[in-house]
């Protein structure tokens, strides 16, 4: 009798066992699964995002403080894109070159509205005007005449990356106003 009893314990403590290492094998593939999710590599392909292209046509709206008697107004800055692209080394009626005026005021919105940091929600972002002669084919874009870059373009936080451009036609061919965003937790 002495020996059934043992024998029950026994079949009771091996079932316990089992029971143990079920629960730690689950928590072990959960812990996998976890891991593999949040070191996999970050996409390096921008999605198109209506919220960055619609920033970068309300920007090109935007009245600078770069004044023009020939014409009687203040630029905005799809003016002084054109103008920086047409002619660098243009001015206004102060003085300044049109390109960094259009530097500047670009700089300081996307401050305003983005600001990036390591510990933010934008981990960075990257402004850029080029001409290209062919809107469909990259091999003819011309290097930046305008980079603006905010904060570590190799970030590990970065989750998601945005991206959107604004168009302006030039000659025989278009003005490209690219902006990027990285966005992190």
């Amino acid at each position: 009798m002495n020996y059934l009893i043992e024998t029950h314990k026994a079949k009771k403590s091996q079932q316990e066992i089992v029971g143990f290492l079920i629960i730690v094998l689950m928590v072990v593939i959960a812990g996998v699964i976890f891991l593999a999710i949040s070191l996999r590599p970050q996409s390096t392909i921008a999605k198109d995002d209506a919220d960055i292209a619609n920033f970068l046509t309300s920007s090109a709206r935007f009245t600078s403080d770069c004044y023009s008697s020939n014409n009687v107004k203040y630029k905005t800055l799809e003016d002084l894109t054109e103008d920086c692209f047409n002619s660098p080394t243009k001015k206004c009626d102060d003085g300044r070159e049109v390109c960094k005026v259009l530097n500047q005021t670009y700089s300081e919105i996307l401050k305003k509205v983005w600001l990036a940091s390591e510990v933010g929600a934008v981990k960075y972002y990257e402004l850029q005007s080029y001409y290209q002669t062919n809107i469909s084919d990259s091999i003819d874009r011309q290097p930046a005449f305008v980079d603006i870059i905010s904060g570590s373009k190799n970030t590990s936080g970065c989750i998601t990356r945005k991206a959107g451009q604004r168009i302006i036609s030039s000659g025989s061919g278009v003005i490209v106003t690219e902006l990027e965003l990285c966005k992190g937790v």
